[in-house]
Parts: C-alpha cells; structure tokens; sequence
C-alpha cells in the first residue's frame, strides 16, 4: 500500500483525519503507530471537532515537523520546516478552497445536530477521504523535494 492508500485505509478504520496522515508516515520518521495515533487524536474534525485547520493537514503538518523540524532555536534552520509548511498550506487551499474544516465540509461537528447531519449526508465517507488523499499528495510532493 503507498502512503495515501494506506491514510485512507487507516480513516476508514475510524482513525480520525489527522491519526490516519501521521500514522502512515510516523514509523519512517522514528514515531511509533501508537505514539502517532496519541499524538494527533485530538486534532480530527479541525481540532477537537471544532472545525479549524483539516485535521489531515495538521497531520500532514506533523510530518513536515517531524522531518524537518529543528530542536534548537537558530533562526536559519527554523524556517525550513515552517516554508514548507506555508507552501503546503498555500497549495491545499487551492485544490480545496480552504484549509479549515468547517468550510471543507460545511458542518461544525462540535454541534451534535450538525454532526450527525454531516453522517447522515456521507460527508465522512464521501469528502473527508478527497481531503486525506490531496493532503497526502501534496505531503510527499515536499518530502521527495526537500
């Protein structure tokens, strides 16, 4: 399985957005599969269900991190991670129209009604895998590149 089959196949298995991104990468980046599910499992439905950024972005966003991301605090080496994640950020927002989840799929999840009008309506099996793939994509576009 590549990396966007295997984020998807992990969604389907009721991994949230955000789990399924980073758990696809996490072992080649020396993070554990249930370390990598701990870490991002608050940040599906745009964060705890709030709807901000798509949690496969922040997953995807973890990645660039993990990757590339400096422990200490010169400047130089600090704005790698940081360009990369902008760029990805930038290119997401124009193949989806927006970063945030809410206005990806057009229901606040941390509103019970609306939650469950957005899984009566499919959103979840319908937009949300759309959204994990093109995460995907764009990730490893910048990995292979950088």
């Amino acid at each position: 399985m590549n990396k966007t089959e295997e984020s998807v196949y992990l969604f389907n298995k009721n991994y949230n957005c955000a789990q399924s991104v980073l758990t696809a990468f996490g072992e080649e980046l020396g993070i554990a599969k249930e370390k990598a599910i701990r870490m991002a499992s608050p940040f599906g439905g745009g964060m705890a269900m709030h709807g901000e950024v798509c949690g496969a972005v922040t997953g995807a966003l973890m990645v660039i991190g993990a990757r590339f991301g400096c422990a200490n605090t010169e400047p130089v080496n600090n704005s790698l991670p940081t360009n990369i994640a902008s760029e990805f950020m930038a290119e997401f927002e124009n193949r989806n129209g927006s970063c945030l989840c809410k206005e990806l799929i057009g229901y606040r999840l941390y509103i019970p009604a609306e939650k469950e009008m957005a899984e009566s309506e499919g959103v979840f099996i319908n937009k949300c895998p759309h959204f994990i793939e093109d995460a995907v994509v764009i990730l490893e576009k910048y990995l292979i590149n950088n």
